[in-house]
């Protein structure tokens, strides 16, 4: 170090690697620097904040500058991105370039983002890039721009994405400043959005719509005309704005003539098409929300309008996973500086941050001009200010309604405490201003009440003037008497509102605790996957005996509570999801009765809970729903098909019973679909899995009954919501229940015609969203369930189906791979591929693929000992391998095998026997017989003799179908017309 550093000041030193760490790409931590300096913390934090706003603004300008496509860039546009064929560059960002392509595969035009080659050498930043696509692809909703897949193609880190015909807002903004003739009195055209040239038709023609009101929500509901559509179309990345080279090409005078037709004032319907996309927006985010997913960068430039007026979120780069660790360090500040919520700048970030960003973006379309001048805004945010408000809109334009004014300011009051609480509090408001009906922001006086209801209601208004003074008297009435008695309860709110204020932070730190246990569950919802190895991230742990313990523990600290706390509804409910959770963690860990007691006293807490008094998303009545059907699944594990039913049976009543405001939402119908679908299984297993002494058969008009009004509400759903995959999904489980079990009641054989209807479905979504590791895992298990048909039924190559679905599980993320669904679909997979070489006569690799499906198989009954499916997947296994030794001549390994395959079918074990375990000891009894009479072990084949004649009479007794037999040289097989026979096989 020279002369002149050593008289340098330390903070100016540490200012200056700051400041290179961030131009390099780093995300350096103020936090991180106060730690290691603590004597400069407070020199530090100031001088750090403005660098950080001062390199903001720098970006901000050069991001800009990259903004139009047409412009120069120094990377060559590629021919081809994987199976993309690239059309034209129509967007470029500060970290990605946006083509417009076209997906050869299926023949689809797509919008697809590449990392610039500059930061595809920085794992940071292709970390950054994968959460960004990973975080967008687990959304599913109407007005989120769906990602399809993420990929790698040599150098080049890409994800495709929906194409869209809009433009972002901050360029629609700037083409209404544009038919007004002004440039916002003045100000930097960056403060009206990144995009400064607004020479682009379809933004220009946009903007006319919004501004004559064409996007306001009931003309919108009639399918009034739409703005004119054109050639080219804009992509869902928020770096497109720009028009792509083609369309920029749009002469001037066409573009006056458009902004001509709108220069007309701002109409109570343009009013009201800005609070419609505010209702879109905000159900958005708390959709988003919902799932896990904070966006943090909420603004103009991040928000689209296609030329229908729907309004879509894109742009997850600076989002973070609820569930998972950030990409940043406690306290780096993310997201864009003049939309930030003052907390955001001291790395605090919440679901109120994207509320407090929304309402600025809403306030910038009322007022056609930013919420703060940018260096006002920028002060206040570097010193913490957070009493900081903008002016009133109505102080900038008196025609902005009252209510949107109220409705924005609360969402952008710097206390987060004072505004809303969610996103669907937000959208609530804002769709209560466009039904016409008093906001929740304020308190609505009596009068305004008065108001509205004439307004609504004009006939009524003609009332005599006689009736109106009185009405008027009785309005003042009551608003006196209202103020009084709040006036004498006020001691009393208060004290309860410190009550809920308490019970709220005891919930919340409940649910904390929940979530840092159960994230190491390897069972996770399929919103919340994500593929941790591309991240370079470890699997979690599973669950510990400790952590259950903990969570037990916290669940009897519920239980005083709610009992001290007994006029609280809303701390019953609270508790009744916590029972909830601990139920889900307990049947995971596979203690069935320690999770249905969780379940029942969930459900036993719900029915004290009034759905009015309790706020939340999910009414209680769903909640219950939801959980009957989870012990539904409890019971069906054990193979008690009829307390299955019954219990399916609850959930469904609930729902057909339930108040149309819930019971008719597409959650509460997916699960009466799922509901109808598991009762026609436990239907049908129950008569066809037990075996049978009183000659019961398959009710198979009721099973089909229920099957079918399930594939119709799903059939539904997949028309209402075609980009919901969950819904495509669940309908191709049921054709395939449809098919299988309907087809084996009636004559002991599935249909392949259910099965080939699910694997279209499933096949569409794969293809569709390769990266979700559900979708793979269903159609894995798809395949191995046709493996058991032939090729002339299927039509395709049953061993290739096989191979194919073991294919699917290779990539499988480390969080689903331990699931033990997926361990099942892995084991069955290799006995189907057993199954197929045996009947090939190929013998080589068959140990390998008999060791895999025995030890998986072998630690699912370990971990979930009432699952009686477990046990003859264990006792097939045996069974198999007995038939390869067999098959090679060693009649001693085979004799051992089937006695092991007669241990697992539980024949001993007391209770219920499902017949095709006895038609399984049977099978091996009769090997037995032959193997010991070939080695001359005539009273062991005796035995072998009298054991199988006993298991064939308790068959014989069965009016049911048999199993059909998978294998077509099977040795010893035993079907319908062979009972009786007990000396027919021969080694």
């Amino acid at each position: 170090m020279d002369d002149s550093d050593e008289l340098r000041d330390p903070v100016e030193m540490l200012g200056e690697e700051f400041v290179q760490r961030l131009r390099s790409g780093e995300k350096p931590s103020i936090n991180e620097y106060v730690a290691a300096n603590p004597d400069h913390a407070e020199e530090i934090r100031s001088l750090f904040g403005t660098l950080m706003a001062l390199e903001d603004l720098k970006s901000h300008h050069d991001e800009d500058r990259w903004q139009t496509p047409s412009g120069e860039t120094s990377e060559e546009i590629p021919e081809t991105i994987g199976d993309f064929r690239v059309l034209e560059m129509i967007g470029r960002g500060g970290m990605g370039v946006v083509y417009e392509a076209e997906q050869e595969s299926l023949g689809r035009t797509v919008a697809i983002k590449v990392l610039i080659d500059h930061f595809s050498d920085s794992p940071q930043a292709v970390r950054r890039f994968r959460r960004e696509a990973q975080a967008a692809a687990r959304l599913q909703h109407p007005n989120i721009v769906a990602v399809f897949g993420v990929g790698q193609w040599e150098r080049k880190h890409y994800y495709a994405m929906q194409y869209i015909a809009g433009r972002s807002l901050d360029r629609i903004l700037a083409e209404l400043n544009a038919l007004r003739g002004t440039d916002s009195k003045g100000q930097d055209a960056d403060d009206l959005g990144s995009a400064t040239n607004v020479d682009d038709e379809l933004a220009a023609e946009i903007a006319v719509a919004l501004k004559q009101g064409r996007f306001e929500p009931s003309l919108a509901a009639k399918k009034v005309t739409a703005p004119p559509s054109v050639s080219k179309l804009s992509p869902t990345s928020p770096t497109v704005g720009a028009p792509s080279s083609p369309a920029a090409e749009v002469t001037s005078s066409a573009l006056g003539e458009t902004r001509e037709v709108a220069s007309v004032r701002l109409s109570r319907d343009y009013w009201r098409s800005v609070a419609g996309i505010g209702v879109q927006a905000a159900n958005a985010m708390h959709y988003a929300h919902q799932q896990g997913v904070l966006h943090r960068d909420i603004k103009p430039g991040n928000l689209m309008l296609d030329n229908s007026g729907r309004a879509w979120l894109m742009d997850f780069g600076l989002a973070k996973l609820l569930d998972e660790a950030d990409l940043t360090t406690p306290g780096d500040v993310v997201g864009t500086l003049r939309y930030m919520a003052p907390e955001q700048l001291e790395g605090r970030a919440t679901t109120q941050t994207d509320i407090y960003s929304l309402g600025l973006t809403l306030y910038e379309l009322l007022t056609l001009r930013p919420a703060f001048d940018r260096a006002e805004h920028y002060a206040a945010l570097l010193k913490l200010k957070t009493s900081t408000t903008p002016p009133e809109p109505r102080s900038i334009n008196p025609q902005i309604p009252a209510d949107l004014q109220t409705i924005v300011l609360k969402a952008i009051s710097p206390d987060p405490d004072h505004r809303y609480a969610t996103a669907h509090e937000f959208e609530e408001d804002l769709q209560r201003y466009l039904d016409d009906v008093p906001i929740k922001a304020r308190r609505t006086s009596s009068w305004e009440h008065l108001r509205r209801w004439c307004r609504r209601n004009p006939a009524m208004a003609a009332l005599t003037t006689s009736t109106l003074l009185l009405l008027v008297i009785s309005c003042f009435a009551a608003v006196f008497g209202y103020l009084r008695e709040s006036h004498l309860r006020s001691s009393a709110e208060t004290e309860k509102s410190r009550a809920e204020a308490n019970l709220g932070l005891a919930a919340e730190a409940f649910d904390t605790i929940f979530r840092r246990i159960s994230v190491q569950s390897p069972t996770r919802s399929l919103a919340d996957s994500t593929n941790a190895s591309e991240l370079g991230e470890t699997p979690t742990p599973r669950l510990s005996n400790n952590d259950v313990q903990i969570l037990e523990g916290l669940l009897s600290f519920y239980d005083r509570f709610a009992e001290a706390n007994g006029d609280s509804k809303r701390w019953q409910y609270e508790s009744a999801l916590a029972y909830r959770k601990v139920g889900e963690i307990q049947q995971r860990l596979g203690r069935a009765h320690r999770a249905q007691a969780a379940f029942e006293r969930s459900i036993e807490l719900l029915k004290q809970v009034p759905a009015i008094e309790v706020s939340s998303q999910t009414p209680p009545q769903l909640e219950m729903a939801s959980i009957y059907q989870q012990l539904g699944d409890l019971a069906m594990a054990a193979d008690q098909f009829d307390v299955a039913y019954q219990r399916f049976q609850e959930a469904s009543e609930i729902i057909e019973n339930g108040d149309a405001v819930w019971s008719e939402t597409p959650e509460a119908q997916l699960q009466l679909a799922q509901a109808y679908s598991a009762m026609g299984k436990a239907n049908i297993f129950g008569q066809v899995i037990p075996l049978s002494t009183t000659g019961a058969k398959v009710d198979a008009d009721h099973a089909r009954q229920l099957l079918s009004k399930s594939i119709e509400i799903l059939e539904r759903l997949v028309r209402d919501y075609p980009n919901t995959g969950d819904y495509r999904l669940e309908l191709a489980r049921s054709w395939e229940d449809y098919g299988g079990m309907m087809s084996f009641a009636a004559n002991g054989r599935p249909s392949s015609d259910g099965v080939k209807q699910a694997i279209q479905l499933l096949e569409e979504l794969v293809a569709e969203f390769p990266q979700e590791a559900e979708y793979r895992r269903a159609l894995a298990w798809t395949y191995a369930h046709a493996a058991e048909f032939s090729s002339e039924e299927l039509e395709r190559d049953p061993l290739e189906l096989l191979q194919t679905a073991r294919e699917l599980l290779v990539d499988m993320p480390p969080e689903y791979a331990e699931q033990p669904e997926t361990r099942e679909i892995a084991a069955r997979i290799s006995q189907h591929l057993a199954e197929r070489k045996l009947d090939l006569r190929e013998l080589d690799g068959l140990d390998e693929l008999l060791e895999e499906s025995q030890q998986t198989i072998i630690k699912l009954a370990e971990d979930f000992p009432y699952t009686k499916r477990y046990q003859f997947g264990l006792a097939r296994n045996f069974y198999l391998q007995a038939i390869v030794a067999y098959e090679r001549g060693d009649l001693n390994q085979a004799s051992g095998d089937l006695e092991e395959c007669i241990a697992n079918c539980g024949l001993n074990s007391g209770g219920t026997i499902p017949a095709f375990l006895i038609h399984m000891a049977a099978k091996a009894q009769r090997g037995l017989k032959s193997i010991h009479t070939a080695l001359g072990n005539n009273q062991r084949a005796e035995h072998a003799a009298s054991e199988e004649a006993q298991l064939q009479r308790q068959l014989e007794q069965v009016e049911l179908p048999l199993p059909p037999t998978p294998l077509t040289n099977d040795p010893w097989r035993i079907d319908r017309s062979a009972l009786g026979e007990t000396s027919s096989s021969k080694p």
